[in-house]
């Protein structure tokens, strides 16, 4: 089975610093208790303001939770 990646992004979307920053979050979200299924790159290229986002969605922990 493959392994899923954390904050998993298309190299051709990112500039070397972007990929250096979400590359060493990846890293470190390794320890994280949550899905890597719920982790987002949003490129610059795809946001309103031209800046990177990265995000862990927990919003369906929550709905389940409650």
């Amino acid at each position: 089975m493959d392994e899923i990646p954390w904050f998993e992004y298309e190299e051709d979307d990112l500039d070397v610093a972007q990929r250096a920053f979400v590359d060493v979050l990846a890293e470190r979200a390794g320890s994280w208790l949550v899905d890597p299924l719920d982790t987002v790159v949003l490129p610059s290229a795809h946001t309103f303001d031209g800046q990177l986002i990265v995000y862990l969605d927990i919003s369906e922990r929550f709905q389940s939770d409650h």
